[in-house]
């Protein structure tokens, strides 16, 4: 009748617990608190751009991928404070997939785990996972090219260097 439960393991229950825990942690009253000053300095520009008024690169603000995803979230769910968060909620989720999945073979499947777990109970990934400023971000980005270097070493294929010219590029 089940034929998919002699394949479910106690490991895809645990990757399954840890999944769930992490989209409610990030999603569970996203838009309640009040957006704090640096929240607003990225939000108002990407206001601005949902609204037609066009992107303009600052200098002193971060690269234009925040704007474009805040205002992409502002033109899928309306202009709010939970959807300026959808954007850091979605990374600090992929954070935690990306460490349970892709550091697999570097770290094995319990030790990939483990490290999902402690990304999904981290103060730190927890506060900015819902924080609309550019630091989960910055951590994706950074595991995205740390696993790139890894491979490169690996198997040193060359459109391992294109994903991590990319992933820098994004950085």
């Amino acid at each position: 009748v089940f034929s998919f439960w002699p394949r479910f393991t106690i490991y895809h229950l645990l990757v399954g617990l840890i999944i769930i825990t992490a989209v409610l942690s990030r999603f569970i009253m996203l838009g309640e608190r009040v957006m704090s000053h640096d929240e607003t300095n990225h939000v108002v520009p990407a206001h601005t751009f949902y609204q037609g008024g066009g992107y303009l690169y600052d200098p002193l603000s971060h690269g234009p991928l925040q704007f474009h995803l805040i205002a992409l979230s502002f033109s899928l769910f309306g202009d709010s404070d939970f959807s300026a968060r959808v954007p850091d909620a979605v990374f600090g989720i992929a954070v935690i997939l990306f460490a349970i999945i892709a550091f697999k073979p570097y770290l094995g499947r319990l030790g990939a785990l483990i490290a999902g777990f402690l990304f999904t109970i981290s103060p730190f990934i927890s506060f900015y996972s819902r924080y609309t400023r550019n630091e989960i971000y910055i951590v994706f980005w950074g595991m995205a090219l740390l696993w790139g270097v890894l491979r490169y070493l690996e198997f040193g294929r060359k459109r391992t260097l294109l994903f991590i010219t990319v992933i820098t590029a994004l950085h």
